[in-house]
């Protein structure tokens, strides 16, 4: 019997599932804080829509590789892109990671949710059925696997050094599976 080779190491990477009607206020700054906190090495990102664009381009100025992650998905991006350089940012994908929608949960990374409100003047975050972001969840708690989910601007921010705010973050532990 053998011992594995020394130099076989675990990449930190975060997986984002972005829901295209999520805000990207502070979005961009609020993943630098996580990659450089949590020292990630690799992203897998849905580039469908400005959040995943506003994610890549914080991978981007951080160095970090990032890979783009498709489902089949919709491209929900419009001129407006042309903003956050789109084409640019899809280009720097090192490469597809095709993954099927009822695999979603089960991607081999830490995943991470960037959801939407409900709606205009809600203080709910929209999980609900059909939704990319319901479909996540579910898998994750089936499988008993956490989460982390990057909290709206509407919601409120916090505070950090006294002269600069993010948005809050928060850790869903999953429940292990009793069956």
């Amino acid at each position: 019997m053998t011992d594995a080779p020394s130099d076989v190491r675990t990449e930190r990477t975060l997986a984002f599932y972005a829901d295209p009607r999520a805000a990207i206020l502070l979005l961009d700054e609020t993943i630098t804080e996580m990659i450089v906190s949590l020292q990630i090495e690799r992203g897998v990102i849905d580039l469908a829509g400005l959040p995943g664009l506003a994610i890549a381009a914080a991978f981007e100025r951080a160095g970090v590789p990032f890979d783009s992650l498709e489902f089949g998905q919709e491209d929900t991006v419009d001129e407006a892109a042309a903003a956050l350089d789109g084409e640019r940012l899809r280009n720097l994908a090192e490469s597809p990671i095709e993954i099927d929608v009822a695999a979603l949960g089960a991607v081999d990374a830490n995943v991470v949710l960037v959801p939407a409100m409900v709606g205009p003047d809600e203080k709910l975050i929209d999980f609900s059925q059909g939704t990319v972001m319901g479909a996540v969840l579910h898998q994750l708690e089936e499988a008993g696997r956490d989460a982390i989910v990057i909290d709206t601007p509407e919601r409120g921010l916090r505070a950090v050094d006294g002269t600069r705010y993010l948005r809050q973050t928060l850790h869903v532990k999953g429940k292990p599976s009793t069956t």
